[in-house]
């Protein structure tokens, strides 16, 4: 078999999250943030006073996860894509009942002439404001969207990347070309 040695790398590919996560420095890196998040422990107060009971809200937002699972999942979403959005669930009353961390590379923004946020486009369905809690870093002033550091960093980590499986190749065929140069 040939050895494929790309000549330049194609700066244009767009780094997924999951390419990122994919590398150990960075899987590392985002590892030790979740972890640190996952330990928090949310507390509620009341005219400045610490609630003995926590609301279930603080303590299970999510009926499917429990609050550090639900913690991991938004502080990815943060790292990975720079947005997490949640599913807002209320009762009859208004009342935030509780919430699911979305998707986020399925989730469009709906905006309206002047770059401010109206709804929100998820499996499907539009939902308003009311409905989904974006919660975004690295955003600019006038953009809704967030930008992880995995968006800001693309060239970088392309380069990484790039210089990962060339050098996998590189040992993995011993770096041996199969053909021969001929020279008059």
């Amino acid at each position: 078999p040939a050895i494929t040695i790309p000549l330049r790398s194609d700066f244009n590919t767009t780094v997924t999250p999951k390419d990122a996560l994919g590398y150990i420095p960075i899987n590392r890196a985002v590892g030790l943030i979740v972890t640190a998040i996952m330990q928090l422990s949310l507390d509620a107060y009341k005219a400045g006073e610490v609630l003995e009971t926590k609301p279930t809200l603080l303590e299970r937002p999510d009926v499917e996860t429990n609050l550090p699972q639900f913690l991991e999942q938004t502080t990815y979403c943060l790292t990975g894509w720079g947005n997490a959005f949640w599913q807002v669930f209320k009762d009859n009353q208004g009342r935030t009942t509780g919430l699911r961390v979305l998707d986020p590379s399925r989730v469009v923004i709906d905006k309206d002439s002047f770059g401010f946020v109206t709804g929100y486009q998820y499996a499907g369905k539009t939902w308003t404001k009311k409905d989904i809690q974006h919660l975004a870093i690295g955003r600019l002033p006038g953009t809704p969207e967030g930008q992880g550091p995995i968006q800001l960093c693309q060239a970088e980590i392309r380069g990484m990347l790039d210089l990962r499986d060339y050098s996998a190749n590189w040992f993995q065929d011993s770096g041996v070309p199969t053909g021969i140069l001929k020279t008059d």
